[in-house]
């Protein structure tokens, strides 16, 4: 019987689906809330909090590290 994956693995997962279920989104769709978003794709605000958290530390990682090349 395989073993069931953990909740830092499933969540890992269910993160990386909302982000790409976001990207998708069409233009006319832009705007919501972060709660309208949570609301339809059924998890709660705080998760679309961290996973837009997350896009700008990445985003902000990456601006820090093309300021050091120049």
């Amino acid at each position: 019987m395989p073993s069931r994956p953990s909740n830092s693995i499933r969540k890992m997962v269910t993160d990386a689906k909302l982000r790409q279920m976001l990207r998708a989104l069409p233009e006319d769709h832009r705007g919501f809330t972060q709660e309208q978003i949570a609301k339809k794709v059924g998890v709660a605000k705080q998760t679309i909090s961290k996973i837009e958290q997350s896009a700008m530390m990445k985003i902000t990682e990456q601006i820090t590290r093309l300021l050091k090349e120049e």
